[in-house]
């Protein structure tokens, strides 16, 4: 369980880290680009399918520096404890070795002991679901083939939060360019609650953890939650 420590001690930076993402983003996205003459080329490119996943990590990368922490991209994070796809109820093959680390989009070096994890979701917003949760969607409402080893975004942060002592918080944030488009079947919005009910309620309950949803283009809204 997350200790009221914990929580004091790391609930005010996460908040920075989220504030200064968002305004790097409006400064950057917001009035660089979409504000520019070549704005409606970056919006179409998003409707066209473009996920700005590079471009947020960026800007989650330059919030760290800001605040004076040393902050590096895809940097693998080892597991104390591989993770067993058994223990998540996925196919239990041989061939298939237990996974041992974790290329976390951000790590935020706190100290030489102590990490904070950052993940920018845009297109697995699917990614939000328990591993085995998502093969049974994938069968029974998409009637898709299914990768039976498959390990979800949320399943390996979890993994951390319960078995890596030296990650202290954790820091999401989620794009949803078009709300009104469909993503596997689902309206955005209902990704959304998925991500909040089975993955932040869930890391929150661990380890510090907050999330920022970024929705729509034109009009960009933010959510901090919680």
């Amino acid at each position: 369980m997350i200790s009221n420590k914990h929580c004091m001690e790391y609930g005010e930076l996460l908040n920075k880290i989220l504030e200064k993402f968002k305004k790097l983003y409006t400064e950057y996205v917001v009035n660089r680009i979409l504000r520019s003459s070549d704005g409606a080329y970056f919006i179409n490119l998003i409707k066209k399918g473009y996920e700005p996943h590079g471009l947020l990590l960026f800007l989650l990368v330059k919030a760290g520096f800001d605040l004076g922490i040393i902050t590096l991209p895809e940097f693998k994070v080892a597991f104390k404890r591989p993770i067993d796809r058994c223990d998540l109820g996925l196919s239990c093959s041989k061939k298939r070795k237990p996974i041992k680390s974790v290329k976390a989009d951000v790590v935020f070096h706190i100290t030489s002991q102590d990490i904070g994890i950052g993940e920018v979701i845009s297109g697995l917003l699917h990614y939000g679901f328990p591993s085995k949760e998502l093969q049974k969607y994938y069968k029974e409402k998409l009637k898709r083939t299914v990768i039976e080893d498959e390990v979800t975004i949320r399943d390996k942060l979890l993994h951390l939060a319960k078995h890596n002592s030296e990650v202290k918080f954790f820091v999401l944030i989620i794009f949803i360019g078009k709300e009104e488009k469909r993503h596997l079947g689902r309206e955005r919005r209902e990704w959304i609650k998925i991500w909040k009910e089975k993955t932040i309620d869930e890391l929150s309950k661990i380890k510090p953890t907050k999330a920022l949803f970024i929705r729509g283009i034109e009009k960009t809204r933010f959510e901090i939650y919680p």
